[in-house]
């Protein structure tokens, strides 16, 4: 790395010959946060976001919810654990067969016209909302790409890696 942004409490300062912000381990937000803002303090527009998936779920829906205010900040994140990459969809996606599945999940509230061509499960022009998430483990066609548009609103694409 070229900065290591944590409070060390989980984890030993790793004394590389890199820039280190520590934090203070009793503060108002994650490590993940804090190292959000100073990426988009230092201009960055594209976030790849590793190790934000784990025990923790509060911890994760948050680290989740950081794609929201990257790209509320005009930039672009995806997060990639062990099983899965994850990203926001705001008009199109695309997903390839190499995936063996992929959901849709409305974050914030009703998506609008919402359209999967090339999967198992095709839809058009409809609406996701939270209070009913019907676009899980979709799967692409073989040998094709799936096709994700969206006319209003924000999803969160999870496409599973294994």
């Amino acid at each position: 790395p070229s900065l290591i942004v944590a409070d060390f409490d989980s984890y030993d300062d790793p004394h590389m010959d890199v820039e280190t912000i520590t934090l203070p381990v009793a503060k108002d937000d994650t490590d993940t946060v804090y190292a959000m803002h100073e990426g988009i303090r230092r201009c960055y527009k594209d976030f790849l976001i590793i190790g934000a998936i784990g025990a923790r779920l509060d911890h994760t829906l948050v680290n989740v919810y950081i794609l929201t205010a990257l790209e509320n900040s005009g930039c672009r994140g995806t997060i990639i654990d062990d099983y899965s990459e994850m990203e926001l969809v705001t008009d199109r996606a695309c997903v390839s067969d190499e995936y063996p599945f992929f959901s849709l999940v409305a974050m914030e509230g009703p998506v609008r016209g919402v359209t999967i061509k090339n999967a198992k499960f095709e839809i058009e022009d409809a609406v996701i909302g939270p209070d009913y998430q019907y676009a899980t483990s979709n799967e692409p066609l073989p040998g094709m790409t799936s096709e994700i548009t969206v006319k209003e609103g924000r999803l969160l694409l999870i496409k599973i890696t294994e």
